[in-house]
């Protein structure tokens, strides 16, 4: 079975991203900026009975689009920092709003027990292996893609990727979107499965999807002086679904689109790659924040 790869680097510059992101989860995020939620599954009864919910490592959901190109390297990686910090985010604030989670050691020997990585708790279509994939994509400084199946034979289903930078040591696999995506669905039997060995109620499923860059605006003294100026604005989609453990149906599915905006002063680059990992770093805070909220209490509001 197809597992991702460890998205941790290790580094300080990971170290100081969870910081951050902690630091927004515990003093809050500005409310002014809230994100609407957008809610398409509510199973209100059973929502309720649940006590205990295990958080599975995040997938990255990665669209590729028919054009040929490969999907942008830098924004990629840090759609991967994203969701290495909010790993370590969620579970605490699933407790904080009153579930009993399981802890991550226990989840991790009962996954490695069970075989399964993150994305085989997805229903995919997968027509080869990673030692022999259908379909590659690269571009002119090597980086690299690999997909399971084609266009024709993934429809409107997820495959699998892998994808390998030129200039890093690590790789990610996730979904892969080859076209518009129906629906994400979990494997019902495999959820059972795994709910049993980990006495859980439900599992939280929860993607990473799209990230969009955008800069505007006259970089130039009169552009300020005219109450303007130059602005960059980073934008990050999260997707979350509570599954029931006993029989695999989604109790709960709600998406949430983070957006973090700033401007670039006179000296500010048009291109940061370090400012943008910070604004979908808080834009991403923001959004889990209201996304969680909207499952304890529809409207995204929280309960006080």
């Amino acid at each position: 079975m197809a597992a991702m790869a460890s998205i941790g680097c290790g580094s300080r510059r990971s170290a100081l991203t969870r910081l951050t992101i902690v630091w927004m989860v515990v003093f809050g995020v500005s409310a002014a900026a809230a994100p609407p939620v957008e809610t398409t599954v509510r199973e209100e009864e059973r929502l309720a009975a649940v006590k205990a919910v295990a958080v599975l490592p995040p997938v990255i959901l990665l669209r590729f689009d028919r054009d040929g190109r490969l999907p942008d390297p830098d924004r990629l990686a840090t759609r991967v920092l994203v969701a290495e910090a909010l790993s370590a985010t969620l579970p605490v604030q699933l407790a904080q709003r009153g579930y009993r989670v399981t802890p991550a050691e226990d989840l991790q020997l009962q996954t490695a027990l069970l075989h399964l990585g993150p994305t085989d708790l997805y229903r995919t279509v997968v027509r080869s292996a990673f030692d022999s994939p259908v379909a590659k994509e690269s571009d002119r400084a090597g980086d690299m893609a690999e997909l399971l199946a084609t266009r024709e034979e993934a429809g409107d289903s997820p495959t699998l990727f892998r994808y390998r930078w030129h200039d890093r040591p690590d790789s990610v696999t996730g979904l892969a979107a080859l076209g518009p995506v129906a629906e994400i669905a979990p494997v019902a039997d495999r959820v059972r499965r795994l709910g049993e060995k980990l006495g859980a109620d439900a599992l939280l499923l929860w993607q990473v999807g799209e990230m969009d860059v955008r800069q505007g605006g006259a970089n130039t003294p009169l552009g300020y002086a005219l109450g303007g100026g130059a602005f960059s604005s980073t934008r990050i989609d999260l997707s979350f679904m509570l599954v029931a453990t006993n029989d695999g149906a989604v109790l709960w599915r709600a998406t949430a689109r983070g957006t973090e905006s700033g401007k670039l002063g006179l000296s500010g680059r048009r291109s940061d790659h370090s400012r943008d990992q910070q604004q979908a770093l808080h834009g991403a805070a923001q959004a889990a924040n209201h996304l969680l909220d909207n499952l304890i209490q529809p409207g995204g509001s929280g309960k006080g």
